[in-house]
């Protein structure tokens, strides 16, 4: 190499990058080494070496691969942001509805006139939030309720795996095998014959814990979600996926996570960073139309079933806004801070948990492609010994940090892909901790606090599970609004 004295520097030799080198996929591989929070048992300071402040995840084991699929990679290291400090964080605020999308922050005139922009729709949000829906809509909601088929299955939430605080499930790695429907029954597994399209929902005593949300009933969705693959297939074949997108702790199939994310050692949530390449790609996916009707019908359906846990995910990704402009929602109505695509060509998930979500939040699963349902891509859900037909089209909302889950096997021409919709658990935790992370929030309680803050901690998992519903509660409701 040679350098010029303009400090340009030139060679008679050509630099080939090395193509499996992948910023991206070290960001994925990281964020599989998260651990979860370390138990506060001292008074900030009594620790010399620190340990006890990491705000990493506790005692997770490494897992051998990376995973780009619904617990969000963490953002590469070069590309964070510098956490801000407590006096610049405002605290929570008491919400009940999502915000809209946020730009990035800008600076004189374009500034004051995005801040006036912004508080125009505060205020019109102030004076609508208050108005009744109208009559029809909530007695069309009731009978959509009513008529939901409800199986009730076998599932302690008191005994599923979350962490002690809540904040996520607890480590477990996938098991690296897929199935045929018939060797699971013949392991006593229970087929559930969907038809992907009438509610139903999966109950513990008369607890939701999964629901079949089934599909829209507009006439177009066939069309809408066969636009869809058409679409992530067409991106598929123009795009390059490392080897760490391509084979994962949940598969061996292409996948991307795009959105807000937090953990594995990041400073603060950031948007997930891409290639250019990836980047455009992502990015016109979640801007198609076909996608925003899926994610809004997901995010909606969601408050149908579980509205406790639906109410809370949505105010924390609005306060989490609201105390950042940098950061960019996916979706103008849906709660959920990222989303996976899985570009398939063949999605078949292992059995695993989604261990870095919230323990008790619920993620939205939507399955697409071309693929004999009867057959194959059948949604199992281990802990419950059932297999569930899922037809493309279709949405289902299971709560995957705790729920293990995985698909059987589909033909080897067929093509399935899908999108799920999540929150890492970690989102939670900073906006828990006023927007700041573990070692400075700790760090500025005072003894009590600290005391406090540790029931609060044992306490939220409990809290949680509380959130999910009952259907006859459920029924009750709906059925007194639509009076």
């Amino acid at each position: 190499l040679r350098r010029l004295r303009s400090g340009h520097v030139f060679s008679q030799f050509y630099v080939v990058p090395n193509k499996d080198f992948d910023l991206d996929a070290l960001g994925l591989a990281a964020a599989q080494q998260e651990q979860d929070e370390a138990d506060i048992v001292s008074a900030p300071g009594a620790d010399e070496d620190g340990d006890a402040w990491e705000d990493d995840e506790d005692n997770d084991a490494a897992s051998i691969t990376s995973s780009p699929l619904s617990s969000a990679p963490s953002t590469p290291v070069a590309s964070r942001a510098p956490s801000p400090s407590p006096a610049q964080c405002a605290p929570a605020p008491a919400l009940t509805t999502p915000s809209a999308a946020h730009d990035a922050p800008t600076t004189g005139r374009k500034r004051r006139s995005k801040a006036h922009s912004r508080d125009k729709r505060r205020q019109k949000r102030k004076l609508t939030s208050g108005a009744e829906p109208h009559k029809e809509r909530q007695r069309a909601h009731a009978r959509h309720i009513s008529r939901a088929q409800p199986a009730h299955v076998k599932f302690d939430l008191k005994t599923a795996p979350a962490t002690s605080t809540g904040f996520r499930g607890k480590y477990e790695d996938a098991t690296p095998i897929t199935q045929t429907r018939e060797q699971l029954e013949a392991k006593g597994y229970v087929y559930f014959d969907w038809d992907g399209r009438c509610a139903g929902d999966k109950s513990d005593d008369g607890v939701i814990i999964a629901c079949l949300a089934g599909r829209p009933s507009d006439d177009d969705w066939a069309t809408v979600t066969n636009t869809l693959a058409e679409e992530i297939e067409r991106h598929r074949s123009q795009a390059t996926f490392s080897k760490c997108a391509r084979i994962h702790r949940r598969g061996k199939f292409s996948a991307q996570a795009y959105g807000i994310s937090h953990g594995g050692g990041q400073l603060q949530p950031a948007n997930l960073k891409h290639s250019p390449p990836m980047a455009r790609v992502l990015s016109r996916l979640v801007r198609f139309p076909a996608m925003k009707r899926v994610a809004h019908f997901s995010s909606s359906t969601f408050g149908n079933w579980a509205p406790n846990v639906h109410r809370y995910t949505g105010d924390t990704l609005h306060a989490l806004l609201e105390s950042n402009e940098g950061l960019t929602r996916n979706f103008i109505e849906s709660v959920w801070a990222c989303i996976t695509i899985n570009f398939g060509p063949r999605t078949v998930t292992y059995p695993h948990r989604d261990y870095a979500n919230l323990a008790f939040g619920w993620c939205a699963i939507t399955a697409l492609g071309a693929f004999d349902p009867d057959k194959g891509g059948h949604l199992v859900l281990s802990d419950c010994k059932m297999i569930i037909r899922f037809p493309p089209g279709s949405t289902i909302l299971v709560p995957s940090a705790i729920l293990n889950h995985a698909n059987t096997h589909i033909g080897r021409r067929e093509r399935r892909y899908s999108v799920t919709q999540y929150t890492a658990g970690a989102i939670f935790r900073w906006v828990a901790h006023g927007f700041q992370l573990d070692k400075s929030y700790f760090a500025s309680l005072t003894r009590k606090e600290l005391a406090t803050d540790k029931a609060t901690a044992a306490a939220r998992w409990a809290k949680g599970r509380a959130m999910f519903s009952k259907l006859s509660d459920l029924v009750k409701s709906v059925e007194g609004e639509a009076k």
